[in-house]
């Protein structure tokens, strides 16, 4: 009985892995006309959930030689957010570690394991889908990294800008309704990422 249970498992297991749909993007991260790194990203969904990942490298000079890298990853199920882990590193040391845990109808954010804070409003659409999708009919936007709700707007026809609460924007560009081009601004350095397909 245990070895047909084992079996079932297993066939199981290979189903859903074969019925896992992949995409997967590239982008090219650009700072005063020149590629300082790039931007890779998937969304793996089974069908009751969805993972979104990126994982960025850039490198450039400021006052000195800068290596970043971030990771993201994302889970959501039934099209709600579930959790996230963000960790970024500068010059290979930890500057950023943030997760958010959906908890019953709430969810907990952590920031570099020291802050906790209780989010009531329910997440719907975070940042990290910005890289995948056109945001039609969005108007907030989680943010993963610092667990702030976003303002997203409509410029015009398949553009949007994102405004943090500190009044950071960026903007989106989508062509067929995937991601084509998106012009940053963070804080010290802005760039824009170019999509490669």
């Amino acid at each position: 009985m245990k070895t047909y249970l084992f079996a079932i498992l297993i066939i199981l297991g290979i189903f859903f892995q074969l019925n896992a749909q992949v995409e997967q993007y590239g982008f090219n991260i650009i700072h005063s006309d020149k590629q300082i790194g790039t931007l890779k990203a998937s969304k793996e969904s089974d069908g009751l959930k969805t993972i979104y990942s990126d994982k960025t490298t850039l490198q450039t000079h400021l006052f000195t030689k800068i290596n970043v890298d971030f990771s993201y990853d994302v889970e959501y199920s039934a099209n709600t957010f579930v959790n996230s882990m963000v960790l970024i590193h500068v010059n290979g040391h930890e500057h950023t570690k943030s997760s958010t845990k959906k908890n019953n109808n709430t969810y907990q954010f952590f920031k570099d394991d020291d802050d906790e804070k209780d989010i009531k409003t329910p997440i719907k659409y975070s940042s990290v889908r910005l890289l995948f999708d056109e945001p039609v009919g969005i108007t907030s936007v989680f943010s993963e990294e610092d667990g702030s709700f976003h303002m997203l707007e409509k410029l015009g026809d398949h553009s949007y800008q994102k405004t943090s609460p500190a009044g950071h924007k960026n903007k989106y560009h989508y062509e067929a309704g995937k991601l084509k081009k998106a012009e940053i601004h963070a804080g010290v350095i802005s760039f824009d990422i170019e999509s490669t397909m």
